[in-house]
């Protein structure tokens, strides 16, 4: 336990070190929100790993996503489009292992199809609205986001009756809007001004996911045991 733990905070302390690394070397200051920011962060990260995220194929998932979009938290405060590009990245890896988080609990594949095919006809739409004022070079990798967080939050739907199916929902759902808000500030022009404040349900979307892995666990075990029984 002591080990596990350790190795956990070993980790958390060579990412607060990176980031001010970073900050010292590269950024032109450090805005005032972004301490708080970065706070709620790291409360996702020792929340998920608290609630038994590394008892769990679902929770070690989650975890390595958190830690993903934890990276895209604070690269997201740094200037110029390199740091937002950068921020992208995170965010793209953190989708995928909670992508595969979900894949990994027993999804309903067919469920997870449709959902995708309305969801992506909906992310159309966003992106040939935003288009304009997407600057050149990177359209293509706002498209790919929005195919992988789009990914996300169609399997998400899909373990709708698994354990913490339904938190899985919402976390993702929540995240994806609050990119919509991301998207509106970042590319939008006075018309997506309501979307923008769409930003403020990312943290309650993290924590959501967070809260997935206990109650994943404890129902799980509740139908383990009830079977043997």
């Amino acid at each position: 336990m002591v080990k596990k733990y350790g190795s956990f905070a070993c980790v958390l302390i060579f990412f607060v070190a990176a980031a001010a690394i970073i900050v010292r070397a590269y950024f032109n200051g450090f805005p005032g929100y972004g301490m708080p920011k970065m706070c709620l962060a790291t409360g996702y990260l020792v929340a998920a790993v608290l609630m038994g995220a590394l008892d769990s194929r679902l929770g070690r998932w989650l975890l390595l996503g958190f830690a993903c979009a934890w990276w895209g938290d604070f690269l997201l405060i740094g200037p110029g489009n390199g740091f937002f590009l950068a921020g992208l990245v995170a965010f793209l890896l953190g989708h995928v292992c909670y992508s595969i988080a979900c894949a990994t609990h027993g999804p309903r594949w067919g469920v997870a199809g449709v959902s995708y095919l309305a969801l992506a006809g909906l992310g159309a739409v966003l992106v040939w609205t935003l288009w304009p004022g997407i600057p050149v070079g990177l359209g293509g990798p706002v498209a790919l986001y929005l195919a992988v967080i789009t990914l996300m939050v169609s399997l998400s739907f899909a373990c709708v009756g698994r354990p913490g199916g339904w938190l899985l929902v919402l976390g993702a759902v929540l995240f994806m809007l609050s990119d919509v808000g991301v998207s509106a500030h970042a590319f939008g022009d006075a018309h997506m001004e309501p979307f923008k404040r769409l930003t403020v349900l990312y943290f309650p979307g993290q924590y959501l996911l967070a809260l997935a892995i206990p109650v994943a666990r404890r129902k799980t075990a509740r139908m383990t045991k009830d079977t043997k029984v």
